[in-house]
């Protein structure tokens, strides 16, 4: 048998990157300080991605191409401090670093006529999240008569989601932008070394301030084919006793959490684009320890 062969674009040619820098670097208190700062600006034309969604008939999926431009803003700025001196009749030196630097990218050309969420589009933030904003779980019966509802037979203990265009129905209208980009924003470290009588003391650290990390509910959803229940899910659920509007899970169910929540449901029928909920929406700022090292050298 044979298949159709897949579709190849017309031409190809390398992608351009243009940036524009603009920065300084000074050391001062005869070079115990230094600072130093970068912003830049990138242009990329010509970038190779997929192409613009076809309809199923065309029997085959779209080549990739140079389909796309982006522009990207960035900064980067780094803090230093070095100093030594006699501690005890013996030399007493050290150096301290913090560096902290961001950058966001959007797409600026891109053929997309339907405005899909699920290709890029002009304007569109890479690492961008769209979904639906929560309120709480519902309450009991009379919260539900007087709230709009993404399903005629919503029970106490289901998601209440807001109408943000208040038309009364909870639909794809109602999704916006929600939470930190996937793609980690303020990313900054700091570290530093102290030299004392032959001890040494290495310490390096790095975190991110912002970031959206996102639990796929229907992956967890207990009594469903062969899944456990979790004890994050145990211990913090809906019962007709809570007074926790928002437990880390909604009412118990033998049935998947999208049946009871639809809006819990990641992915439209052609899973081309992503809707999701600040229900299960976690923001990933973090520290950690990267390097700790203590040393003696022996004289």
């Amino acid at each position: 048998y044979t298949t159709a062969p897949g579709a190849i674009p017309l031409s190809l040619t390398w992608e351009t990157a243009t940036t524009y820098d603009v920065g300084f670097d000074m050391d001062l208190f005869r070079n115990r300080l230094s600072i130093g700062f970068d912003w830049y600006r990138r242009y990329t034309t010509d970038m190779y991605t997929v192409g613009v969604s076809l309809p199923s008939v065309y029997g085959t999926d779209a080549p990739k191409g140079n389909n796309a431009s982006l522009k990207t803003n960035g900064w980067e700025l780094s803090v230093g401090w070095r100093d030594s001196f006699e501690l005890g009749g013996k030399a007493f030196s050290y150096n301290v670093k913090a560096m902290v630097w961001d950058a966001r990218t959007w797409v600026t050309e891109y053929i997309n006529p339907t405005g899909a969420l699920g290709d890029y589009y002009e304007g569109k933030e890479l690492g961008e999240i769209w979904g639906y904003r929560v309120e709480g779980l519902f309450r009991d019966q009379a919260e539900i008569d007087n709230s709009p509802q993404a399903k005629t037979t919503s029970m106490p203990g289901d998601i209440r989601y807001r109408d943000v265009n208040g038309d009364g129905v909870i639909d794809i209208e109602d999704a916006v932008h929600i939470g930190f980009p996937t793609t980690p924003r303020f990313v900054y470290g700091f570290s530093g070394f102290i030299n004392y009588k032959n001890w040494e003391f290495n310490f390096a650290f790095q975190g991110s301030g912002q970031r959206g990390f996102f639990t796929r509910p229907d992956a967890l959803s207990p009594f469903v084919g062969n899944h456990a229940m979790l004890k994050a899910i145990y211990d913090s659920h809906w019962t007709e006793n809570t007074t926790d509007n928002h437990p880390f899970w909604p009412r118990l169910s033998t049935q998947s959490i999208t049946v009871n929540n639809p809006q819990e449901d990641w992915y439209n029928q052609n899973n081309t684009e992503v809707r999701k909920s600040t229900y299960f929406m976690q923001e990933c700022t973090f520290l950690r320890c990267t390097s700790l090292e203590l040393a003696y050298n022996l004289p």
